[in-house]
């Protein structure tokens, strides 16, 4: 269950995350899924809610046009905290990386922000989220402008 937490979290990290990225990290997902059925023919029941996300988010990473998913209907299998990493990570290039805008490493991040968030500790995710508004506020992102930049902003604000 932690290997897949920690896969899960690097994942949502990759930016830029254009359809070169979002294929090659379909084929990880292809072969982190392989190597666990090898490990343990009965890894999705024995870590059901790690599977389901993993399910989930390979559905987001197939995605051809993220903008027209339901997120609120992805935020019942998928946690907030990836939901709004990967989100993030889609915008342009001009908004950073969330590590870069914490000034910290994408290592560091992942150690100390995101696989802590898995405990779902309400204070960590309400840090979590306001530290994405600050990007928001820092970067002027408009929820007009898209529904991805919109989810966002609902969530975070």
């Amino acid at each position: 269950s932690y290997a897949l937490r920690s896969f899960l979290s690097s994942v949502c990290m990759v930016k830029p995350c254009a359809q070169p990225q979002r294929a090659s990290l379909a084929k990880d997902m292809q072969l982190v899924e392989m190597l666990l059925s090898s490990l343990d023919s009965d890894f999705q029941t024995r870590i059901r809610y790690e599977a389901s996300v993993f399910a989930s988010f390979r559905k987001l990473i197939f995605a051809t046009n993220v903008e027209s998913l339901d997120m609120d209907e992805l935020t019942n299998v998928i946690p907030l905290h990836l939901l709004l990493a990967y989100l993030v990570h889609q915008l342009p290039s001009a908004v950073p990386s969330l590590p870069t805008f914490a000034g910290t490493t994408p290592q560091q991040y992942l150690q100390t922000v995101l696989l802590p968030l898995w405990d779902e500790e309400p204070k960590a995710l309400e840090a979590f989220k306001a530290s994405i508004a600050s990007l928001s506020d820092t970067h002027n992102l408009d929820p007009t402008e898209s529904p991805i930049v919109a989810f966002i902003v609902a969530q975070t604000s």
